[in-house]
This record gives C-alpha cells, structure tokens and sequence, in this order.
C-alpha cells in the first residue's frame, strides 16, 4: 500500500521539486522499495503470490529507476526560451503554487490553516494551471507523462531472441535495514509468464572485493579468472547464446562493461549475445510507442577536441582527482580522421581543436545529430564543503564534481576550488552539461578517460556526464570506464 501511495505522490508532486529536493524526498521514500523486494522474495509464499510480487518490484522499478533523470531544469529551459511571456509567467505561477502544495504536505492541519493553504483549493488551481500549459507546450506535457507500466508491457515489445534485464540493488530488511546488500536480476522474454529472477546475495563482495578484482584485470591485461562467475554467470544461465540483451544496470554493474566479461570456455559476451545498456527497460516500451520516433533531418556532427588547457597546466595533477593535462595530439588526430570520413559521406560539421575548443563553443551548439568529445575529463570524489558565504552543499553534489576540461582549464584547476570551476570558461561540469541543447541528438562520444565515472546513486545509475548528456537530450551515449590507450581510441 505505501509503495502504490508514492508512486501516486511521484507523479503529482515530483515534476515541481529542484533538483536537489528531488534527490532527498526520493531518498526518504526509497527504503519501502527496497523494503518491499526483501519481503517478496523472502516470503512470497505460494507461487502464485511470489509471482505476482515480483512482478510488482518490476514495475515499482519501471517507475522509480532513473527517476531523478528525468529533471524539470529542462522542462524551465525550454519554457523560458520559448519567449512566449504569459507562458513563462504561469509556468512561475505552477511552480510556486506547487511548491507551496509540496510544503503544505508537511504540515499538520492546524499549521495549514495558520498558512492560509487550502489543499482541495490549491490542488484545483494546479490541476487548471497544469492543463494550460500542457496544451501550449509539448515539451510540458511530456514531463507530465505519468503513465505506469508493466513488466508485462515490455513484454509485448520483445522479439523470440531478445531478453530485458532490470538490474535491483537493494539492502537487505529485517525489520531494519541490514549491512547486507543483495542483487536480483529479473529477465523478461516473449514467452514469460512472470518475470524470472536470479539472486545475488553476496551484493557487499561484489560491490567491492570483486569490483576492484574486475577494475585490476582490466587495468593490468590480466587472465579474469572470476568477474564472469561473480557478476554474470547465473544469469547467463537464463539466456541462450546469440541473443540481444537489453540490460538496466544498478549499482556496481554501471560501472562495469558485460561485453567484457569471460566465460569458462574463454569466450567474450561481446561475441556471444548483442547487449544494449538501457537506463530503464520502460525506454523499449516508449521507443516502440508512436510519436517516440525520432527523425534526424539533418545529417550534422559537432567534434571538439585537444583544447589548449593553458600555461603549466601540465603540472597538475589535483592529487590524483584528475590525470595532469597534457596537451592530446592523439585525440586533435582522431577529430580530423573523422572530419574526413564525414567529409567524404557530405555531412555538415564543425571541427574546434585548440584555441578553438572552448567551453562557449558547446553551450552554443544546436542540437547535432552527433556530438564528440576527445578531452581530459575529471571526476573528484566528495569534499568536505566549507559553509560559508551561502555555499553550502555545492560541493556536495556529483554532477559539479565532474566534467570535461576545454581551453583555459589549467587557470582554473590551478586553484584546486571546486566554486572557482563556473567563474571563467574552461571547464564543463556534469551540471552545466544537463542545460546543453541536445534534443535531437542521436549519439554523444565522450572519447575521455573514465568519463562513464561518477558517483553512484542506487536506482538512479552513475551520477556523472553520462547521465547530464541523457537529461539534456542525447539518445545515446557512448564513454570510457577506463583509462584507454590513445591509438586503441583513435582505431576505434
């Protein structure tokens, strides 16, 4: 009952919240999901009820995972460029009016009253402002898109071959939560009857002990003995070779490739199945439906690359947080070669390399059918903000803390100030990137090390520039977990 009672409240009163009260109300409600996976697999009971249950936690992940993608900043981005002054006035009016809904939720009767809210009222006033919008703006209405679906819905959009996978990451309840973290895997094809699950209970080693063992095989092009039975093995079980695999990570497996893992008989996923990364399995349910379509009418790519990073920026290094910033011939290299091949097929395109490759230049870009990045990007892990001047809780957000260097980074980086990366171009963070114009964008290459990097939000995926170019409108996006060799880049 309460779980269906926040999908209720998601939808109602969600689209309203910032950014940053969005993350703490999903943070408040997540527990009960989480809660509610332990008890169906633990005490499903009869077949019937554990069938129906986990059905159930499918769907309550169709409608939560990657729900802070979804941000309203666009949404205001959109509105507020339109031009359009008594649309951005009464779009004002909404958010104010939801806000006070929003605060008036937490809040006794007896202080409402004291406030002058009156909910029923406020409700109706939303509701009218809501529908005024909605016709005027698509861009609106799509946001509002509330409708809830079923494993049964994604289903229906599956081929004989192919198989969805959503990914759970939950602590494991008893009647508090544990230290226990477990990993469920549900499978869905065109002949279940149910989704099928496959628990991973040993989710603390995979999250660590085995990650790392992962990360070090990689890194060092050691023989990987054991990613294969850890992370991939029983599900693989599950799926007969040769099949497409649509995958909805969560938790550590954002952070890791399937293609990359080896099987007993030494054999790579990669030419074993066909997998897609998906950041919800709801996305084969909207791309099949009509009016998803998308058309590319032009044929234009935007590339950018070796920027002139500045003075002795090559001294840097930040402690680690960000490699130091040689200047990239290679990726300069790589930038023309595919100039040319666009050349050649009688694309547009606009190539900035160098003094050219400024962080300006991006933020006034329209929309390219394809957008490629080959810089240095960063990621720092969490600091410790000063609270001071009103600054508090900057530093505490994932998508300032990384980004992508352009010309004139190595002034700012010089400073090691995380406040100091907006106050001169040079640097694009994950939160700057989600306000880009990318809204007809089929693919965005981010050909930079470790740029699949961020912070990991359970159910949310990596909070980083992969998730910033998805929010701004990017279909795909393809980036580097890794430290990449530049000829291996360049050939790819």
């Amino acid at each position: 009952e309460t779980t269906e009672k926040y999908l209720e409240y998601l939808n109602k009163y969600f689209p309203s919240l910032s950014e940053k009260e969005k993350g703490q109300y999903w943070n408040s409600i997540k527990g009960d999901f989480e809660a509610y996976s332990t008890l169906s697999i633990k005490f499903g009971g009869s077949k019937g009820k554990t069938k129906k249950s986990l059905g159930n936690i499918y769907g309550f992940k169709l409608s939560t995972k990657a729900i802070l993608q979804s941000s309203s900043a666009k949404l205001k981005n959109r509105v507020v460029n339109s031009g359009d002054g008594d649309l951005i006035f009464r779009f004002g009016q909404f958010n104010e009016k939801k806000e006070l809904l929003t605060k008036g939720l937490s809040m006794s009767e007896s202080e409402r009253e004291g406030n002058g809210i009156d909910m029923a009222e406020l409700e109706k006033e939303i509701n009218s402002l809501e529908k005024e919008l909605s016709e005027e703006s698509e861009d609106f209405a799509q946001i509002f898109d509330n409708q809830q679906y079923s494993w049964k819905d994604v289903k229906k959009t599956l081929k004989p071959n192919e198989y969805a996978i959503e990914i759970v990451r939950f602590r494991y309840w008893d009647k508090v939560f544990t230290d226990s973290i477990l990993y469920a895997a549900l499978i869905v094809h065109k002949k279940s009857k149910a989704p099928e699950l496959v628990l991973l209970p040993n989710g603390n080693e995979l999250d660590k002990k085995y990650f790392k063992y992962y990360t070090n095989v990689i890194k060092y092009k050691a023989k990987d003995k054991k990613s294969y039975g850890q992370f991939w093995e029983k599900i693989d079980a599950h799926i007969p070779d040769n099949s497409t695999i649509y995958i909805s990570a969560d938790g550590v497996y954002n952070q890791m490739n399937i293609e990359t893992l080896v099987d007993n008989s030494g054999e790579y996923m990669i030419d074993k199945d066909n997998i897609y990364y998906v950041s919800n399995t709801k996305d084969l349910v909207l791309n099949a439906t009509e009016g998803y379509k998308q058309t590319y009418e032009t044929n234009s790519a935007f590339l950018i690359g070796n920027p002139k990073f500045a003075g002795d920026a090559s001294k840097i290094d930040m402690g680690n947080k960000v490699s130091s910033i040689e200047p990239l011939p290679g990726a300069e290299k790589e930038i023309l070669n595919i100039t040319k091949l666009l050349a050649r097929q009688n694309w547009k395109y606009t190539t900035l390399v160098l003094d050219s490759a400024t962080e300006a230049s991006i933020k006034s870009m329209e929309s390219p059918r394809v957008f490629h990045v080959a810089t240095h990007g960063f990621f720092m892990n969490e600091v410790k903000s000063e609270k001071e001047d009103g600054k508090e809780g900057i530093a505490d957000n994932p998508l300032l803390r990384s980004g992508l260097l352009f010309t004139g980074a190595g002034a700012l980086l010089a400073n090691n100030n995380i406040y100091e990366f907006n106050k001169s171009d040079g640097i694009l963070t994950a939160y700057e990137a989600m306000n880009l114009n990318l809204d007809n964008t089929e693919l965005v290459i981010l050909s930079a090390c470790e740029t699949g990097r961020g912070e990991i939000k359970s159910g949310e995926g990596v909070y980083g520039l992969q998730r910033s170019f998805l929010v701004a409108g990017a279909d795909n996006v393809v980036m580097t977990l890794f430290k990449v060799n530049d000829e291996i880049t360049q050939e790819l």
